[in-house]
């Protein structure tokens, strides 16, 4: 009677529910519980004789609850007649004893249905939002354990549209119907997948290809389970994944198209390099066929560790180049650096992207160890050709010189051979003046000399004649 009263006392806030103490062991034996367990059937009697512990009227699936002592717990247990309810446990500590507890039980069965009812309308809301979905339909798949039964118990009203299979077929059977459907190749690997996921109660994915009406399709499946009282249940969806798929392939065969060209492009390789900024690891993820032959190294040896490319490249070389990849990635520009390695040169070229935390680099590195030697060898010519037109401008210059002398006393000799050519045309002058004279003396002498004579003559003559006639008449 004592015990009673301390139960009521203790619980006497929580009203009329059931209320039982227990003690925690395997059982959960019950060694005080009020009149109300009537409620669900049984007798008061039955839990303190030992005949009944809490934990076997408990839900298989929630007997490892009360393993710890915990304020409240939500837990399923079987009435007298095998109905299932809801009920929110109410616990707190025995003060007497550490492994004894008190236990209020309220019945939220209804509020449980309260609930399935709104998850059941929100479920109706999704399925008819997925019905209008123009590549994806709803699917839902059931496990029942006992039996080892397994169907589609509903799918959506596009389940036709997006797999090409009748819906009806699928929800009587649907092993046959994706055996008729699934292509040979998938049939066996779809099968796998199914037998897997019912077996471990895990999530299921697959893709797929169909064939329907002589269309072929992809199709990608993927639900996770979870369990619905007796039964385990996978809620998915179905995607046509068919335009992804295509353009996979176009992706692949363009791939290929361009790996084919990178291998034949002389002298050049293509790669992809690979920053991953959450590890910090570097690494070339693919190069062509001709990497070896144009770098000197091995893809085996440089594919995850690059430390051997590093080592032999010039320190100044490798500065400028790891310079270049962070210019590059912090402003996703592209980069062209010319290394030098022990045994080439090599031109590195790439244009980046990302992909989440992966800096990824495509590009190409083109051996122009030949050209740079041509330059070697063009810099050695335009050295000797720099001293030799040094040597040819010194002695140009010397010749200048030279010729500056001579062009100084030449302009000497021109100056004196001016002040002669002065003083000479004055002399010229000066005689022409005095030759002047002399020539008006001369004529004038000869014009005296003429009229000297003409007087003369005539003097002369006019006696002669007297004299010739005198003698005519002698």
């Amino acid at each position: 009677m004592a015990k009673h009263l301390k139960v009521q006392n203790k619980l006497l806030c929580f009203g009329k529910e059931v209320i039982f103490r227990a003690v925690n062991d395997d059982r959960l034996t019950v060694t005080e519980i009020t009149d109300s367990i009537s409620l669900y059937g049984y007798s008061p009697d039955e839990f303190i004789s030992g005949k009944i512990g809490w934990r076997e009227i408990m839900h298989p699936d929630d007997k490892n609850l009360f393993t710890e002592y915990t304020d409240e717990q939500e837990c399923r247990i079987f009435t007298k007649t095998g109905d299932v309810i809801h009920v929110l446990c109410i616990c707190i500590a025995d003060d007497a004893s550490d492994d004894a507890f008190f236990v209020k039980i309220k019945d939220i069965s209804r509020y449980i249905r309260k609930s399935e009812q709104k998850l059941l309308k929100e479920r109706k809301r999704m399925e008819t939002l997925v019905d209008h979905l123009p590549d994806g339909c709803l699917y839902r798949f059931v496990l029942e354990p006992k039996t080892g039964k397994s169907y589609v118990k509903y799918v959506s009203a596009t389940f036709e549209k997006v797999t090409g299979m009748p819906s009806e077929m699928i929800l009587s059977d649907y092993r046959a119907a994706l055996a008729g459907a699934v292509h040979p190749d998938d049939a066996e690997s779809m099968m796998h997948s199914i037998e897997t996921a019912v077996g471990a109660q895990v999530a299921f994915y697959a893709e797929i290809r169909a064939i329907t009406n002589g269309q072929l399709r992809w199709l990608l499946f993927s639900s996770h389970p979870h369990p619905e009282d007796d039964v385990w249940v996978w809620e998915g969806i179905i995607h046509d994944i068919t335009p992804r798929k295509v353009a996979e392939y176009q992706l692949i065969k363009e791939k290929e198209r361009l790996q084919t060209i990178g291998d034949n492009i002389p002298e050049t390789a293509l790669y992809r390099f690979v920053l991953d900024k959450d590890t910090g690891n570097i690494k070339f993820e693919y190069v062509s066929s001709t990497w070896e032959e144009i770098t000197g190294f091995a893809f085996d040896s440089i594919s995850n560790d690059i430390s051997a490319l590093f080592a032999a490249t010039d320190p100044d070389d490798m500065q400028r180049l790891m310079e270049a990849l962070r210019t590059s990635e912090a402003n996703q520009t592209n980069f062209r650096v010319e290394i030098s390695t022990c045994s080439r040169w090599l031109l590195i070229s790439a244009s980046p992207h990302k992909e989440g935390s992966r800096v990824m680099w495509d590009g190409i590195v083109s051996d122009i160890t030949r050209q740079k030697n041509a330059e070697l060898e063009l810099e050695k010519y335009h050295e000797q050709l720099e001293l030799l037109v040094k040597e040819r401008t010194e002695e140009l210059e010397a010749a200048n010189e030279e010729m500056a002398t001579l062009n100084e006393a030449l302009a000497v000799t021109n100056e004196e051979l001016e002040r002669y050519q002065t003083k000479l045309e004055a002399m010229v002058e000066q005689k022409t003046a005095q030759l002047t004279v002399a020539l008006e003396k001369a004529k004038e002498s000869d014009m005296l000399k003429s009229a000297f004579l003409a007087n003369m003559s005539h003097e002369i003559r006019t006696p002669l004649h007297g004299i010739i006639g005198l003698i005519q008449l002698l």
